[in-house]
C-alpha cells in the first residue's frame, strides 16, 4: 500500500477519510483553513515559512481547505479556485522559499467539479537542501507547529545537506597469493583456516550514479574480521 504522505494522486476520499477519523496535525501534517491564502504580504510569507519547514524537516503535507480542532481534522473550508488558483499558490512558494523545493507537488481538488469549491493538498519533499523563507529565517516542524531554528540547528542542516551517500557497486576480495597470481576469490569456506588467516585484498567500488562508471574507493590489504 502506497504511503498517504507520498501518493501519486488524490481524491475526495481522501479528505473524508481525514475528517470523518478526525486526524490529527503531525510533524508531517498540517490543516490549513481558507483564511490561510490571501494576497497579502504577511499571508504569502506565511505559506513561505510552512513550506519551508517542512522541505527542512521530514517532508510531508499541507492541506489548504480543512478546518482543525484541537490540532484535528474538523471540517471543510473551500478554497475560490477562480481567486487562488494552483498557479497563484506554486508562484507564492516559488517566490517565497529559496532556494527552490525540488519535487513539491499541488494537488487540487474541487468539490463537484466546482472550482469555487477547492481544497489544495501541497505534498513536499524531505529536502536534500536547506531553504530559507523570504524574511531571511529557516524554520523547522516541531509537532504541530513551525518554529524558527537556532544557529546550531541551521549549522547541522548544511552539515546533513553535504553528506554524501555512496552506493556501493562492487567489492573485489583476494588473497595475497592470488592477488600476485591474478586470480578472484569467488567463494571462501570457513574451515579453510589457512585462507583466512591471510590478509586480503580489498578492491572496494561506489557508483557515481551512472552505472557505466564505479569508481575505486579503496584499495589495500586487511586482516579478515574473523
Amino acid at each position: 500500500m502506497v504511503d498517504f504522505f507520498h501518493k501519486s494522486e488524490y481524491a475526495w476520499d481522501d479528505i473524508l477519510y481525514l475528517i470523518n477519523d478526525g486526524v490529527e496535525e503531525s510533524i508531517k501534517l498540517d490543516f490549513k483553513s481558507a483564511g490561510s491564502l490571501e494576497k497579502t504580504d504577511p499571508k504569502k510569507r506565511e505559506i513561505g515559512k510552512d513550506v519551508s519547514a517542512f522541505a527542512n524537516s521530514a517532508g510531508g503535507l499541507i492541506i489548504y481547505g480543512i478546518t482543525e480542532k484541537d490540532h484535528k481534522a474538523a471540517g471543510l473550508s473551500f478554497i475560490d479556485g477562480t481567486i487562488y488558483t494552483k498557479e497563484w499558490l506554486e508562484h507564492v512558494i516559488s517566490e517565497k522559499v529559496s532556494p527552490r523545493i525540488d519535487d513539491l507537488k499541488i494537488f487540487p481538488l474541487r468539490k463537484d467539479g466546482d472550482v469555487r469549491r477547492s481544497v489544495y493538498i501541497v505534498q513536499i519533499p524531505q529536502s536534500k537542501r536547506v531553504h530559507m523563507n523570504a524574511d531571511k529565517k529557516y524554520y523547522r516542524r516541531y509537532n504541530f507547529e513551525s518554529v524558527a531554528m537556532e544557529e546550531y540547528e541551521v549549522r547541522n542542516l548544511y552539515l546533513r545537506a553535504s553528506i554524501v551517500e555512496l552506493d556501493i557497486a562492487e567489492i573485489d576480495i583476494r588473497t595475497r597469493e592470488r592477488v600476485r597470481q591474478g586470480g578472484k576469490l569467488q567463494k571462501c569456506e570457513m574451515s579453510d583456516r589457512n585462507l583466512l588467516d591471510q590478509p586480503i585484498f580489498v578492491r572496494l567500488y561506489y557508483t557515481t550514479g551512472k552505472k557505466e562508471k564505479n569508481i575505486l574507493l579503496k584499495d589495500t590489504y586487511e586482516k579478515l574480521p574473523w
